[in-house]
């Protein structure tokens, strides 16, 4: 068994990657998280075109197409809401937030 696994050549830790190589499970699984995370770039890539068209056209506040941008991520669970809204609690977007109103 140990002599078919042609990771232990390349790593010390015998549980590291053989399983790549001798089960085709663990690729197939692999494979199918990379399909799922294609449907999230292209949605991401999607709300950036809507958004950097609504920024171009200048009909709607750079205000509300940002935040707009972020809701449609945090709704599609992209980004969490923890995330989406830890960027609120850094001091220099306060600043500049207050700034601006």
């Amino acid at each position: 068994y140990l002599d078919r696994c042609p990771c232990l050549e390349e790593e010390n830790d015998i549980f590291s990657m053989h399983g790549r190589y001798l089960d085709g499970d663990i690729v197939r699984i692999e494979e199918e998280e990379e399909e799922r995370q294609i449907w999230k770039i292209v949605y991401v890539g999607f709300v950036l075109f809507l958004m950097f068209a609504a920024l171009l056209s200048d009909k709607i506040g750079a205000d509300l197409v940002m935040v707009g941008a972020l809701t449609l991520c945090m709704v599609s669970q992209i980004i969490t809401v923890e995330e989406g809204l830890s960027g609120f609690a850094n001091e220099g977007v306060l600043t500049v937030l207050v700034r601006h109103i």
